[in-house]
């Protein structure tokens, strides 16, 4: 069972993908609003993967990220976001593994099929 850490600063947001990751039944979920949270968070819920907002008020997604290569932290990190201008080659040469838009397909397949690819 995968943890995953889910980074937004929108309550429903993160309610509805907590329920989908919990109701397949291979994810265990953790929740922050927002990076400054999260960054908090990380040593205590040990995530597999993290689900990272990209536009938030406290601790944004660029934020995050720069403040996690100063760690030693092991984890993948896919960005959830409604920000149209991010684009997946962005988030890869930040050291993300994938890019899901909110509100573009399903989910839940794409969450899984970037969790499966290959470097």
């Amino acid at each position: 069972m995968l943890t995953v850490l889910i980074i937004d600063d929108e309550e429903a947001i993160f309610e509805a993908v907590e329920f989908e990751l919990e109701i397949d039944g291979e994810y265990k979920v953790q929740t922050a609003l927002g990076g400054y949270e999260a960054a908090n968070k990380l040593a205590e819920v040990n995530p597999d993967v993290v689900l990272l907002d990209w536009t938030m008020p406290e601790g944004d997604g660029s934020w995050f990220l720069n403040h996690i290569k100063s760690l030693n932290f092991k984890f993948e990190i896919v960005v959830f976001t409604g920000n149209d201008s991010l684009s997946r080659e962005e988030v890869l040469a930040l050291g993300g593994k994938g890019l899901i838009r909110k509100g573009e397909g399903d989910f839940l397949v794409k969450f899984k099929q970037i969790l499966s690819e290959k470097e």
